[in-house]
């Protein structure tokens, strides 16, 4: 049976002299966002959706969960009113710092990412954890994890931001953040191959300002389509696919080996 340090396995609830490397199979770091996802999500879905995540892994395994900032790197809508934005440069170097101070009480991170804008940051970092501090770093954005689900439940033909597919998963973890009365069908993509459709098996990556003006919801999809029990598969897949990820990478147990 996994052991889990007492305050639920998270890092700010525990006195220091119960961190024991030997009952931890790998830490969680979960990152994400604040920025606008239209009138009827809260800003700081990004971050809710990867902290969720990580909560489900803490109940699943013998982790320890490392406490993160919930402000990301944030470019296509940093001039949307309550947008919080930090560098790349500040960013990447929090994400370094941290798991070099938490590879004292293990050394395997996963990083749980709730925002597409950090991905690329957060695999420079991983690739100086593993480099400067000898660390096994796994870094996965939730969305890609699960992108043929998102497409297969979905009934909306395009989404970017804020659509269907969060809406739904919002619905089924924090459907008291949800604001029903304000859903509806946002701005239709366009732009094909570099759109950044999630329907899009490929796409080129083509780096937009989008700023706020009075038609703009900032709504890129169709929430209206969301409802809890879609937004129940993918959260079962999700976490299916997480826990696969796990025993893939042989971190199950890991403490013990």
């Amino acid at each position: 049976m996994s052991y889990t340090l007492a305050g639920n396995g998270v890092l700010t609830d525990i006195p220091w002299v119960d961190l024991k490397s030997s009952q931890l199979d790998f830490l969680v770091l979960a990152t994400g966002s604040i920025e606008q996802h239209g009138p009827h999500l809260p800003l700081g879905a990004d971050y809710l959706v990867a902290e969720r995540i990580a909560q489900e892994v803490v109940r699943r395994f013998s982790v320890l969960q490392l406490p993160f900032t919930p402000v990301g790197v944030n470019f296509m809508f940093q001039n949307w009113t309550g947008t919080l934005n930090i560098s790349a440069e500040t960013y990447t170097k929090l994400i370094v710092e941290i798991g070099a101070n938490a590879a004292k009480i293990c050394p395997r991170l996963l990083i749980i990412n709730g925002h597409d804008e950090n991905q690329p940051l957060l695999l420079t970092a991983a690739q100086q954890l593993v480099t400067d501090y000898g660390m096994e770093v796994v870094v996965f954005e939730w969305a890609e994890l699960v992108l043929d689900i998102l497409r297969s439940v979905c009934e909306s033909k395009y989404e970017m931001h804020a659509g269907e597919g969060l809406t739904s998963l919002f619905l089924h973890w924090f459907p008291q953040h949800v604001r029903m009365e304000r859903i509806k069908e946002g701005t239709q993509i366009s732009g094909g191959l570099a759109s950044n459709d999630i329907h899009l098996d490929h796409r080129a990556y083509n780096p937009r300002l989008i700023n706020p003006s009075p038609e703009a919801s900032g709504v890129f999809g169709n929430p209206s389509l969301a409802n809890a029990e879609k937004g129940a598969k993918i959260s079962e897949a999700l976490i299916k696919r997480v826990t696969e990820l796990v025993r893939e990478l042989n971190w199950e147990g890991a403490a013990a080996r």
